[in-house]
């Protein structure tokens, strides 16, 4: 094996050495990383490694790619062993305008600009190849165009476990597509561990009850479902009558409530996350010992504080839940608990979690500029080290208001929030105004505190530092998953 030398000083040294790795070692190396865009931001350091990467010599364990992109459906086709080293495959639609797409091997528009139309039948034949498969994430605009896909995928692989298909319909649901599709897709989802499904369809009821068979169907094997169907539809209350034994994780986002919901909870003790999204009003009941198990509970737009209390009160054995995140809604808090007042009930019984981690916020106003609720929260969980605020930062006095409300946190490192509007510039200066009071934070979305020469004191406070927003490039395509 080649000796391989330490790189001297210089910005482009250490990357001219990469490819003087044996092939063997550099195969091996490239293996492990799981994320196409690393592997292409690696690839793109020199013109060299990138001739290593190919089918023949990179297993290519995750793939994400554009649906037109016929380049790896064809190296796919042409490489069985590349075809069956493949455990992760996202396949999304989002490349279908004539802006700039992001390229995996090749551009996905013809000579004249004009977007590449998918191949649905080379795609079908690339399915039968993926003899490995374990999860396949289609976001795609018509999910029935994939049903022979689905189909060879299905009969090719014993190992797929985890099916996504999220129906993508453009900017607020513009295009309406026909659930017909949809639901003979849905037919050919069998015997799966995990069901994601997103749409915003026509014919709701028609769907869900699609939708409902193919969970009974799955019930014996599923262990992580998540909804969401976007629809008015009162025919998704027939949800919370299914069972599932080995439920481990439940998100349902704008499905209709249902006063058997506190049952559902109740019928499955092996529950870890739990999510529910709805703002139908529907009040309903938990019992003492639902959720034993719970982890991640968030109960967005749900505006009764019975049940954030239940959560946090002892189980009938004495053990608390082990949450380690909670969401919580504001307006809840607001109410009376009998007699009292709800947020102190409330955060007395938060005192005594010592599990929290991660806090969710939900202001059904639509605004963070008002404080007085999350003051007291964040006093009564000192451990809280994430903070995730359904809606976007305000600015001005309201976000120095907040910045002191956040202050008693002295392992806060994150705070997250919807940031589709904020520009960068706009997001480094409210990460600057949080980080004065917040010494520990490290990230506000995509913003990173960078340090000076590295010297923090022994308290922790950084001294020189510096806000800069930094694009991951794996969380492009976590963005897929909704």
């Amino acid at each position: 094996m080649a000796a391989v030398h330490p790189p001297q000083h210089g910005a482009h040294e250490p990357l001219a050495r990469l490819p003087d790795l044996p092939i063997e070692l550099l195969e091996c190396l490239l293996s492990f990383i799981p994320h196409p865009a690393d592997l292409l931001a690696l690839a793109r350091t020199s013109r060299a490694l990138h001739a290593l990467i190919a089918p023949l010599t990179l297993p290519w364990h995750s793939i994400a790619v554009p649906s037109q992109n016929r380049c790896v459906v064809a190296r796919l086709l042409a490489s069985p062993r590349t075809a069956l080293t493949v455990r992760r495959l996202i396949v999304t639609d989002t490349w279908t305008t004539r802006g700039p797409g992001y390229r995996l091997c090749c551009a996905c528009k013809s000579s004249s600009g004009e977007p590449v139309e998918v191949d649905y039948a080379a795609w079908e034949a690339c399915g039968a190849r993926l003899t490995g498969l374990e999860e396949l994430v289609l976001h795609v605009r018509d999910v029935g165009m994939w049903k022979g896909f689905l189909r060879a995928v299905r009969r090719a692989s014993n190992a797929l476990r985890s099916v996504a298909l999220q129906q993508y319909l453009g900017f607020m649901y513009r295009l309406r597509a026909n659930a017909r599709g949809a639901i003979e897709a849905l037919d050919e989802v069998r015997d799966v561990q995990a069901l994601d499904w997103y749409s915003a369809l026509g014919q709701g009821a028609e769907l869900f009850h699609a939708l409902t068979r193919t969970l009974r169907a799955n019930a014996p094997n599923l262990r992580s479902i998540k909804l969401n169907i976007s629809s008015e539809d009162t025919a998704s209350t027939s949800f919370w009558s299914l069972h599932f034994p080995c439920l481990h994780s439940c998100k349902i986002l704008n499905v209709h409530g249902s006063r058997h919901v506190g049952r559902f909870l109740a019928q499955h003790p092996t529950l870890e996350v739990f999510h529910f999204h709805t703002a139908s009003g529907l009040k309903f009941d938990l019992p003492s010992d639902a959720l034993p198990r719970a982890r991640d509970v968030d109960l967005r737009y749900y505006g009764f504080p019975e049940l954030y209390i239940t959560l946090l009160q002892p189980l009938p054995s004495g053990a608390r839940r082990p949450l380690h995140s909670l969401g919580v809604c504001a307006q809840a808090l607001g109410r009376k608990y009998g007699q009292e007042e709800a947020l102190g009930v409330f955060c007395a019984q938060l005192r005594e979690v010592s599990t929290l981690r991660t806090l969710t916020w939900i202001d059904l106003s639509h605004s963070l500029s008002e404080t007085r609720s999350l003051a007291p929260v964040v006093r009564a969980c000192p451990r809280i080290e994430e903070v995730v605020f359904a809606w976007n930062l305000p600015t001005g006095a309201a976000l120095t208001a907040l910045c002191d409300a956040l202050a008693p946190l002295p392992r806060l490192h994150t705070i997250r929030s919807p940031a589709s509007s904020v520009v960068p510039y706009e997001l480094v200066c409210q990460a600057e105004v949080l980080g004065r009071g917040c010494r520990r934070l490290r990230r506000l979305n995509d913003c990173v505190r960078l340090l000076r020469g590295g010297q923090e004191d022994v308290e922790g406070e950084c001294e020189g530092e510096s806000w800069r927003v930094v694009k991951d490039g794996r969380a492009f395509w976590e963005r897929v998953v909704l």
